[in-house]
């Protein structure tokens, strides 16, 4: 049954079998988004091998029931005006789909055939194991993505399930079977790991009808819920050599126990994040390009995991720049730490946290970003005046006892790429010492 708060813009539909489903009307566009979300993604591989879900992603394109073939299946997506895109990550498979709202019933019904009734032909399996092959050469002949990897096994350790790629590794590849596929898809491919959303000019009652008719399946089977554990930190220091010119350093810091619906927490990261590195007229960048013009890229972020979160600081520079660089950040932290930062500099981060937050459902694509994001790990969705709600309670005090917590080089992780040679040239300058 739909359930609306008048509050509230959008719409619930709680399906019997286990699929959450949203719906939010939009008047007067063209464009109507339908976004599914799958917890099926490689942190979730603790039975089946890993990469499985990856390669089930390219397989589904090979044809459905009705459209038994990969042309089939294209020339029928074509005809209803279908811009797709699919993609697996650690903690699901995503199907982005935009669709004109002429076609919508069509297009849903369609999207219900591909991820409920693929064919597995022997034929498309093979081509795409070809196909994953070089997408997996392609993906770790970039050094920035192997020192990525390389920053994660350090932080996480090796073998944790956050180190796991999507894409699996060469020979699990080669190794997957069609039967790992349809065990995987029986397995994981469950309504009730479901989360449907559809964003646009349609009526609600026309939603509701055809999600109930279309995403009707039953349950699937229980499965082992996966664990994901802490590490105990401590400071990590190592060197990839790459054939680069150029020092890529980053620094990775252990966040507070970061809660998906902590919603004052989170924003008091993006807040010392802007402030620190991520603005225009951040202190790193004043310090390093306006005082000292040291580095064309330098800043800092922050990635969530559902257990914890890492605060990053990196910038890339010449060999001669980076003791130099590494010093101005370090005082530069270690000043927020002990004055925080200015009354103006809050009151310029908060209000900017404000306007992003008030342009976050721009379009039918970010709406239904922000809704299945909110369901999938919140199981509750806020809206823009909730989040706005939540910065306007932060202080500037907040923020200095966060920075307090956060930068503790004892605890941190820190990886330079460069080549041989510059390896060799911090090591004699004493870079390790620096931390």
């Amino acid at each position: 049954m739909k359930k609306k708060n008048s509050r509230k813009p959008f719409f619930l539909f709680n399906l019997p079998n286990g699929l959450k489903a949203v719906f939010w009307p939009l008047k007067g566009i063209e464009a109507v988004a339908i976004y599914l979300w799958i917890k099926a993604g490689s942190w979730h591989e603790n039975e089946i091998k890993n990469g499985t879900f990856h390669f089930l992603e390219h397989v589904l394109a090979h044809g459905t029931k009705n459209y038994p073939s990969f042309t089939k299946l294209s020339l029928k997506e074509e005809d209803l005006g279908v811009s797709a895109s699919h993609r697996v990550g650690g903690a699901n498979s995503k199907f982005s789909w935009r669709v004109p709202k002429g076609t919508f019933i069509e297009a849903l019904q369609l999207l219900s055939e591909c991820v409920f009734s693929p064919v597995f032909p022997n034929d498309g399996i093979e081509g795409e194991r070809k196909i994953i092959l070089q997408e997996y050469l392609d993906h770790w002949d970039s050094p920035d993505n192997r020192f990525f990897f390389h920053l994660l096994e350090s932080y996480w350790g090796r073998n944790h399930p956050y180190t796991l790629d999507p894409r699996g590794v060469k020979d699990v590849i080669k190794d997957i079977t069609r039967e790992d596929l349809v065990f995987a898809h029986q397995k994981y491919y469950c309504p009730e790991k479901m989360i449907l959303v559809v964003v646009g000019d349609l009526s609600v009652n026309l939603v509701e009808e055809k999600v109930k008719a279309y995403f009707h399946q039953p349950k699937g089977e229980e499965n082992s819920e996966v664990t994901f554990n802490l590490p105990k930190f401590s400071r990590k220091i190592f060197f990839q050599e790459e054939k680069i010119k150029q020092v890529a350093f980053t620094g990775w810091f252990p966040l507070f126990k970061l809660r998906a619906d902590d919603w004052q927490k989170r924003y008091i990261v993006a807040m010392i994040s802007h402030l620190l590195g991520s603005s225009r007229r951040s202190r790193l960048a004043i310090s390093l390009r306006e005082r000292e013009p040291l580095a064309y890229s330098a800043g800092s972020t922050f990635i969530t995991f559902p257990e914890g979160a890492v605060f990053r600081i990196g910038f890339s520079s010449s060999l001669e720049n980076t003791t130099r660089i590494i010093e101005i950040i370090k005082e530069e932290i270690e000043k927020i730490k002990k004055e925080g930062f200015t009354p103006e500099e809050f009151l310029s981060s908060q209000k900017y946290c404000m306007y992003q937050i008030s342009m976050s459902n721009d379009s039918v694509w970010a709406i239904a970003e922000n809704l299945v994001d909110d369901l999938f790990w919140r199981k509750k969705i806020y809206l823009p005046d909730d989040l706005q709600t939540e910065v306007r309670k932060i202080t500037n005090n907040d923020l200095t006892k966060a920075v307090r917590e956060i930068f503790n080089f004892d605890k941190a992780t820190i990886g330079f790429m460069c080549s041989p040679e510059n390896i060799k040239s911090l090591r004699k300058f004493g870079i390790e010492k620096m931390f």
